[in-house]
């Protein structure tokens, strides 16, 4: 039982529909996520393995972690970069077999650092899908300049499209600050 429980702040239990919470794991070591997973895990419903930290851990940590995650009721998953990257090299394939093994169950769709072609991405979606993938796919680019040339109605376009061809959820790219990019202004205000 949580301290002032008789307050109700009401979280609801997993697994939940809304209210969903993704943190980021920026290569948190064993005794981090130990710690992590004691005191926030009712609240955390999936964990992004982010900035391609995955690519420079060791295998049986992130299998390691990836389980505990899970035990949790947290769902793992590679960020989108390592994708990205797998889609420029045309071994996308190879990335879905490996993010299994490693023990992710999402994967992250994005074209945040890279071009991918629409078609391209309604592919790897479905891939995604097909292999058994929860599919989270985010709108969007990491440089501000890039981002700004995307018009509202290009950004609703994609996020249809994204629905349609499979995706779970659709995320509004935001950089960690969430300022001047996506949908934020300058002062990290919701345009």
């Amino acid at each position: 039982m949580n301290a002032y429980e008789f307050l109700n702040l009401g979280q609801s239990k997993k697994p939940r529909r809304s209210g969903l919470t993704m943190m980021l794991d920026k290569g948190l070591g064993s005794r981090s996520l130990d710690d992590l997973l004691n005191t926030s895990a009712d609240y955390i419903d999936f964990a992004k393995f982010g900035w391609g930290t995955s690519a420079v851990i060791n295998r049986d940590l992130i299998i390691n972690k990836t389980s505990r995650y899970q035990a949790a009721g947290i769902m793992p998953y590679p960020g989108g970069t390592l994708l990205e990257v797998s889609a420029l090299k045309g071994k996308v394939d190879r990335f879905l077999k490996e993010s299994r093994e490693l023990g992710f169950t999402a994967i992250e769709v994005s074209d945040g650092s890279t071009e991918i072609t629409k078609e391209e991405r309604a592919k790897i979606i479905k891939k995604s899908r097909e292999a058994g993938f929860y599919v989270i796919s985010e709108v969007g680019k990491k440089n501000p300049i890039l981002d700004h040339d995307l018009s509202i109605s290009e950004r609703l376009e994609l996020i249809k499209s994204d629905l349609a061809y499979g995706s779970n959820y659709v995320l509004i790219e935001a950089k960690e600050a969430g300022k001047d990019i996506g949908i934020y202004d300058a002062d990290g205000n919701i345009i």
